[in-house]
């Protein structure tokens, strides 16, 4: 049943990046759907108990801005980055780049970005990606984490 449903959060999260494509009218909406903030999801991963660092890799000159989230999974702690675009297309653009290798998924609202690991292109860790999506997207993000 996980698998399932972890294929169904794939295949919204595919269509949904399918979507930021197709605007070709010259005028960028900068805003990410449910009004969230690159402080707004800082702080409130902070709040919930999270790792917050505000490094980050500018792995292209369309990065403006992120900070990177510890994400605790059994023993194991993931570093992963959440990045503020110039826009949503540049954010779409990459994500497409970095989904075709395989190696990561991409969360994409509007102009921020972050990824999971995965295989295949397929997330390794669906609570991870579901954990992200909720960030991204302003909703509650569950229990605070453990840290070993």
């Amino acid at each position: 049943m996980k698998k399932i449903w972890a294929l169904i959060f794939v295949l919204v999260l595919t269509f949904s990046l399918a979507g930021c494509g197709g605007n070709k009218t010259g005028g960028a909406n900068n805003s990410a759907a449910g009004g969230v903030t690159l402080a707004g999801m800082k702080q409130a991963a902070a709040d919930k108990g999270y790792k917050i660092s505000d490094g980050y890799i500018k792995y292209n000159d369309k990065i403006v801005g992120g900070f990177t989230v510890d994400y605790p999974n059994g023993t194991n702690e993931y570093m992963a980055p959440v990045l503020e675009f110039d826009s949503p297309v540049s954010a779409a653009a990459y994500a497409k780049t970095v989904n075709e290798a395989g190696y990561n998924v991409c969360v994409v609202n509007g102009k921020y970005l972050t990824m999971v690991a995965a295989e295949k292109g397929t997330a390794k860790d669906p609570d991870e990606q579901t954990f992200f999506a909720n960030l991204l997207n302003g909703r509650d993000l569950g229990a605070a984490p453990t840290y070993s």
